[in-house]
């Protein structure tokens, strides 16, 4: 496997996470939490599109972005 191919399959599966976890949220009845503001943004929910908008390696957009946290 390529570095490419590595880190399109890393990318490929914190999507699959992300995507059990909107899941399992839904699932407890706990989806009005992603609703909430959090510290660095309007809802959770934006965290949430953050990571899915980043792990797509067509999409631009996070390339400027700064980090919300030190470290």
């Amino acid at each position: 496997m390529t570095t490419e191919q590595k880190l399109e399959h890393r990318l490929a599966m914190v999507l699959d996470d992300i995507k059990a976890l909107v899941e399992f949220l839904d699932e407890h009845r706990l989806m009005e939490a992603l609703d909430k503001p959090t510290k660095y943004g309007d809802s959770a929910w934006t965290h949430i599109s953050n990571i899915e908008i980043a792990c797509d390696l067509n999409d631009e957009a996070s390339i400027d972005w700064k980090h919300y946290t030190k470290g």
